[in-house]
């Protein structure tokens, strides 16, 4: 009987092996976290919401005006901003991703997030972008500063939504 002997080359067999790693590594692991899709059970105001499992979200990079749950007034265009977030969350099926950042929770124990859509919309910048909301230079959002800044911006300059010089009249 006469032995074969197969010379693959190195380079063959090192992408074979590569290729079986990798395949392996998809095949064995969970959903990633650009899988994970959270339900959104209300939104409270124009950067703050409540997912369907309890955690409170509050949206990086932006201030908007606040909700007067007491009774009193709301500040201006606080109506406005949470009614725009609560129609981009419904445009989403009220489905979101949730991206963080460096830091992950605020002082009140709110998840801070980027939060996107199926489009593949950050709806922390199309809020800014809309003018429901000002751009916090100082907060924690770290990974999309300059995107979230340029959206402000753009707001501002075309005076959109609380920019508006007939927004907040007697502000």
């Amino acid at each position: 009987m006469v032995a074969v002997h197969w010379k693959i080359p190195l380079s063959a067999t090192l992408l074979f092996f590569l290729f079986f790693l990798l395949t392996a590594t998809i095949t064995c692991s969970g959903p990633t976290a650009a899988d994970q899709w959270d339900v959104v059970d209300r939104v409270i105001d124009g950067d703050t919401l409540i997912l369907e499992d309890g955690r409170r979200v509050r949206l990086m990079g932006l201030d908007a005006p606040e909700m007067d749950f007491g009774g009193g007034t709301h500040e201006c265009f606080a109506p406005e901003a949470t009614a725009f977030l609560n129609e981009l969350v419904g445009t989403a099926g009220g489905r979101l991703r949730l991206e963080l950042d460096e830091v992950e929770f605020d002082i009140y124990g709110r998840t801070l997030a980027y939060l996107w859509d199926r489009q593949g919309r950050m709806l922390n910048e199309e809020i800014l972008r809309e003018g429901y909301a000002v751009y916090m230079p100082d907060s924690d959002a770290v990974r999309w500063r300059e995107r979230l800044r340029l959206a402000g911006e753009e707001a501002m300059l075309a005076q959109r939504g609380l920019w508006h010089p007939d927004a907040c009249p007697s502000h």
